[in-house]
């Protein structure tokens, strides 16, 4: 019996580091976190973006980015969004009319483009945490696996005797 346990434990360990693996190659996450991928060059192309967006009404729109705009009484916020990155840019507005004209709420203001807040977001996270959740996730499901494999068949087995 003590051999079968053993050979459940490789076995286990061997299915989970393959599971372990996959995951890490196949997550869009995952491989960014490690190589540090996403740069400050990345994050200033968007700051770009959104200025242009926001400046310009002609500019072309982008397949590989989500652009979104909202415009309130105090700001315009440009939200611009690639895969696992994006920046929000909000832009004050001063001077702000709001005029109604067949049913129509306008707003005529000043958007003040030099006083631009930029805040940055990303669903990639720090490699050291990426590297505990990766030990963790291994851990997990080399228990769960040697429990499938042993633990559970000698409890089915020790209550038929």
């Amino acid at each position: 019996m003590k051999t079968y346990k053993k050979v459940a434990m490789v076995i286990s360990v061997i299915i989970a580091m393959v599971l372990t693996i996959g995951l890490n190659l196949i997550s869009p996450i995952m491989i960014p976190s490690y190589k540090g991928s996403i740069t400050s060059e990345n994050y200033q192309n968007l700051k770009e973006y959104a200025f242009e967006i926001a400046s310009k009404s002609d500019t072309k729109s982008r397949e590989d980015i989500l652009v979104t705009k909202e415009l309130t009484k105090e700001a315009l916020i440009v939200n611009v969004d690639a895969s696992i990155y994006g920046i929000q840019a909000i832009f004050p507005v001063s001077n702000i009319n709001e005029k109604i004209e067949n049913g129509i709420i306008k707003y005529e203001g000043v958007i003040d483009y030099n006083n631009v807040k930029y805040s940055e977001h990303t669903d990639v996270y720090p490699p050291l945490m990426t590297i505990m959740m990766t030990i963790i996730f291994f851990v997990v499901c080399t228990g769960s696996l040697y429990a499938i494999f042993c633990i559970i068949p000698n409890s089915v087995s020790c209550k038929r005797h």
